[in-house]
């Protein structure tokens, strides 16, 4: 194990000594390939993750700062009360916009309440928006890992062909 690791390896579990041995053995124009395949590949792949991952944060930010909670696995929990009550202050602030200004027009009171109207529908869409992205991230995560680990398999085939 020394002459691939340079006297520094330290084997702590029975599949790493086999991965360990398997590298000695191999030979050095097929080591090369195995080395080539997991640089192109899965370097690229594990760089892709890193920026979903980045991306993923963000949202998560976004979404924790509207009063979402997400559990360890990153599904949000509280979705359903959280936009229900969101829905709720802008039906209230439609209703009362509406028993205010029904037969006036023009006041500056008016517009006002109808920007504070607009601000919470934007509001609802910019966090359902950042909902659907994290979703979308989490999913691209998830098929990133897959795709690692097909290439980790395939850097196994190459073992075997030797």
């Amino acid at each position: 194990m020394d002459n691939v690791f340079g006297g520094r390896s330290k084997v702590s579990t029975y599949k790493e000594y086999v991965f360990v041995k398997m590298l000695e053995d191999m030979p050095k124009h097929k080591l090369q390939e195995f080395l080539d395949i997991l640089e192109d590949q899965g370097k690229a792949l594990y760089k892709q993750k890193q920026e979903a991952e980045k991306y993923r944060a963000e949202d998560l930010s976004t979404i924790k700062a509207a009063g979402f909670e997400v559990d360890a696995y990153g599904n949000i929990k509280n979705y359903t009360s959280q936009m229900t009550a969101l829905y709720n202050d802008l039906a209230a602030a439609q209703n009362a916009y509406n028993a205010q200004y029904a037969d006036k027009a023009g006041s500056d009171a008016q517009e006002a309440a109808l920007e504070a109207i607009n601000k919470r529908q934007d509001n609802i869409d910019n966090i359902k928006d950042a909902i659907a992205q994290y979703d979308e991230t989490k999913e691209l995560i998830e098929d990133l890992d897959n795709q690692i680990r097909d290439v980790m398999y395939e850097i196994q085939d190459i073992n075997y062909e030797i």
